[in-house]
């Protein structure tokens, strides 16, 4: 895993407090003639499986970490607490945690960067650091604050992407930051995830897990293009909702209503993993988007810019009833 993608064990985290910036709420029609793409499509994250419903609305909250140059929102749980991952101006990742007090960040005891990728409804955040000497381990973090580096047994390199209510962990380890082969962790136990069809060797990154057990994430083919995958019970549904190669990272998180979410670099949508129906949106002025995490309330999050050379600044779109 790259930066974006992609220590001492339970040693004190480092944390510091500061107030949130937010930017002001902008609502987004999705429909069209509102810059998003997709009209006639389903735009409800409730549900995809019925009859098109009246296109809803998304308001915007745009999130700027302080002092940072990038910043991404990873996951969110149903309770609206966020996480995410802030790049400061000499390149290096923390990890962030947004909730009603406002935005902590963390890095990992002896990290060179840190990064969240999702948090559960207990409260327990999972991701990834890189060590002093640029190896790349998974943790979690409870919400004591003791945080333990989680390491596939003999791997080079491991991140975990995503976590349920169970406390089920997916990931990735691999011989680099780049390679990865996809486990779940359940019970303390790593089970190696068998690849999708036609996947690349060591090109899979599981992302996300709902309470079903409904695992989320991308590979790439032997052609180089990349792919969205959604695994239950053992079978894979391929989904390319756009219909080209990911210029990102094809699917992310996924809801226990089965909304995954996903970007392709211009647009985001959300796609229905039974049914296949999705819909399309894009952020406040339709730049860049990434689309990162996705709850039960159909609140969707990621980054995107506001502008064709601004920084990217994190966001937490949130359904609007009309």
């Amino acid at each position: 895993m790259s930066t974006e993608r992609s220590a001492e064990r339970g040693q004190p985290a480092r944390w510091v407090s500061f107030t949130i910036i937010v930017m002001p709420l902008v609502a987004l029609a999705m429909a069209c003639g509102s810059g998003v793409s997709g009209a006639g499509r389903s735009a409800s994250t409730d549900s995809l499986t019925g009859s098109s419903p009246p296109m809803k609305q998304y308001s915007f909250e745009l999130i700027d970490v302080p002092g940072s140059v990038r910043t991404i929102v990873w996951g969110i749980n149903d309770v609206g607490v966020a996480v995410g991952v802030w790049t400061d101006t000499s390149g290096v990742s923390h990890g962030f945690i947004r909730n009603r007090q406002g935005i902590q960040t963390f890095d990992f005891s002896g990290s060179s960067s840190t990064s969240f990728l999702d948090i559960n409804d207990v409260g327990t955040a999972v991701g990834w650091f890189n060590d002093a000497n640029g190896a790349q381990h998974g943790f979690k973090l409870a919400t004591d604050m003791t945080s333990t580096a989680i390491d596939f047994p003999g791997a080079s390199n491991t991140y975990v992407g995503g976590i349920n209510n169970r406390g089920d962990m997916v990931g990735g380890y691999g011989p680099t930051i780049d390679e990865g082969i996809g486990f779940l962790l359940r019970d303390g136990r790593f089970t190696t995830l068998v690849d999708p069809p036609n996947a690349a060797p060591n090109t899979t990154s599981p992302l996300g897990i709902n309470d079903v057990g409904a695992i989320s994430g991308s590979f790439m083919d032997a052609a180089g293009a990349q792919h969205g995958f959604v695994l239950l019970r053992g079978t894979y549904t391929i989904l390319d909702p756009l219909g080209d190669n990911f210029a990102d990272f094809g699917l992310t998180k996924i809801s226990d209503l089965g909304n995954a979410v996903g970007s392709n670099g211009a647009e985001g949508f959300i796609v229905n993993a039974r049914t296949g129906r999705f819909s399309t949106f894009s952020c406040p002025g339709g730049f860049a988007i990434r689309a990162r995490g996705i709850n039960n309330r159909g609140q969707v999050t990621g980054g995107c810019r506001t502008g064709p050379s601004a920084p990217f600044v994190g966001f937490i779109a949130t359904p609007v009833d009309e």
